[in-house]
Protein backbone atom coordinates (compact mmCIF):
# COMPACT_ATOMS: atom_id res chain seq x y z
CA UNK A 1 0.00 0.00 0.00
CA UNK A 2 1.28 3.46 -0.90
CA UNK A 3 -0.15 6.56 0.70
CA UNK A 4 0.88 9.91 -0.76
CA UNK A 5 -0.31 13.31 0.41
CA UNK A 6 0.57 16.53 -1.40
CA UNK A 7 -0.16 19.95 0.05
CA UNK A 8 0.38 23.31 -1.61
CA UNK A 9 0.32 26.53 0.36
CA UNK A 10 1.14 30.05 -0.80
CA UNK A 11 2.75 32.08 1.97
CA UNK A 12 1.92 35.75 2.10
CA UNK A 13 4.68 36.70 4.53
CA UNK A 14 8.28 37.74 3.88
CA UNK A 15 10.86 34.96 3.52
CA UNK A 16 12.60 35.78 6.82
CA UNK A 17 9.29 35.50 8.72
CA UNK A 18 8.57 32.07 7.23
CA UNK A 19 12.11 30.87 7.99
CA UNK A 20 11.87 32.04 11.61
CA UNK A 21 8.44 30.44 12.04
CA UNK A 22 9.58 27.10 10.58
CA UNK A 23 12.54 26.99 12.96
CA UNK A 24 10.26 27.70 15.95
CA UNK A 25 7.88 24.85 15.09
CA UNK A 26 10.33 22.31 16.53
CA UNK A 27 10.28 24.12 19.87
CA UNK A 28 6.51 24.71 20.12
CA UNK A 29 5.04 21.62 18.46
CA UNK A 30 3.59 19.17 20.99
CA UNK A 31 4.41 16.24 18.67
CA UNK A 32 8.16 16.95 18.96
CA UNK A 33 9.62 15.91 22.33
CA UNK A 34 13.33 16.55 21.76
CA UNK A 35 15.13 18.52 19.04
CA UNK A 36 18.90 18.14 18.75
CA UNK A 37 21.00 20.20 16.34
CA UNK A 38 23.47 17.84 14.63
CA UNK A 39 25.08 20.17 12.10
CA UNK A 40 24.87 23.80 11.00
CA UNK A 41 27.08 25.49 8.43
CA UNK A 42 27.15 27.46 5.18
CA UNK A 43 27.60 25.04 2.27
CA UNK A 44 29.61 25.49 -0.93
CA UNK A 45 26.68 27.23 -2.68
CA UNK A 46 26.29 29.80 0.09
CA UNK A 47 23.16 28.16 1.50
CA UNK A 48 22.62 27.94 5.25
CA UNK A 49 22.38 24.25 6.13
CA UNK A 50 20.99 22.74 9.32
CA UNK A 51 20.46 19.12 10.33
CA UNK A 52 18.33 18.11 13.33
CA UNK A 53 17.39 14.84 14.99
CA UNK A 54 13.93 14.89 16.50
CA UNK A 55 12.28 12.51 18.91
CA UNK A 56 8.54 12.69 18.22
CA UNK A 57 5.39 11.07 19.46
CA UNK A 58 4.33 8.32 17.07
CA UNK A 59 1.63 9.90 14.91
CA UNK A 60 1.04 6.87 12.68
CA UNK A 61 -2.68 5.97 12.83
CA UNK A 62 -3.48 2.73 14.66
CA UNK A 63 -5.00 1.23 11.51
CA UNK A 64 -1.58 1.42 9.80
CA UNK A 65 0.34 -0.12 12.75
CA UNK A 66 -0.07 -3.72 11.64
CA UNK A 67 3.58 -4.57 12.19
CA UNK A 68 4.75 -4.72 15.82
CA UNK A 69 7.75 -2.48 15.10
CA UNK A 70 5.33 0.40 14.35
CA UNK A 71 3.78 0.12 17.83
CA UNK A 72 6.38 2.30 19.52
CA UNK A 73 5.44 5.43 21.50
CA UNK A 74 8.18 7.56 19.89
CA UNK A 75 9.92 7.75 16.53
CA UNK A 76 13.30 9.21 15.60
CA UNK A 77 13.28 11.67 12.69
CA UNK A 78 16.11 13.40 10.84
CA UNK A 79 15.46 16.77 9.23
CA UNK A 80 17.75 18.66 6.85
CA UNK A 81 17.07 22.28 5.83
CA UNK A 82 18.70 24.55 3.27
CA UNK A 83 18.06 28.32 3.28
CA UNK A 84 19.02 30.52 0.34
CA UNK A 85 18.66 34.07 1.68
CA UNK A 86 19.80 35.68 -1.56
CA UNK A 87 17.45 33.69 -3.78
CA UNK A 88 14.66 33.64 -1.16
CA UNK A 89 14.37 29.84 -1.33
CA UNK A 90 13.96 27.16 1.32
CA UNK A 91 14.15 23.35 1.12
CA UNK A 92 13.53 20.85 3.89
CA UNK A 93 13.82 17.06 3.81
CA UNK A 94 12.50 14.94 6.66
CA UNK A 95 12.79 11.17 7.02
CA UNK A 96 12.25 8.64 9.77
CA UNK A 97 15.13 6.68 11.24
CA UNK A 98 13.18 4.43 13.63
CA UNK A 99 11.79 1.84 11.25
CA UNK A 100 13.12 2.76 7.83
CA UNK A 101 13.80 -0.93 7.08
CA UNK A 102 10.07 -1.73 6.77
CA UNK A 103 8.37 1.60 6.01
CA UNK A 104 9.23 5.13 4.98
CA UNK A 105 7.86 8.33 6.37
CA UNK A 106 9.36 11.29 4.59
CA UNK A 107 8.57 14.84 3.67
CA UNK A 108 10.13 17.31 1.24
CA UNK A 109 9.28 21.01 1.41
CA UNK A 110 10.29 23.52 -1.25
CA UNK A 111 9.60 27.20 -0.79
CA UNK A 112 10.38 29.84 -3.37
CA UNK A 113 9.26 33.41 -2.80
CA UNK A 114 8.03 35.49 -5.72
CA UNK A 115 7.84 39.14 -4.68
CA UNK A 116 4.28 40.46 -4.77
CA UNK A 117 3.92 44.17 -3.89
CA UNK A 118 0.19 43.74 -3.13
CA UNK A 119 0.83 41.53 -0.07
Amino acid sequence: MVLTVSLVHIFQQPFQTIKTYYNQIRQKDDVVKISELIDAHIDEHGFEYTKHRLVCHNIIPQVLRRDQILHVPEILIEEECWYDEKGQKFWARTRNLSWSEIATLSNIITLSITPNPTW
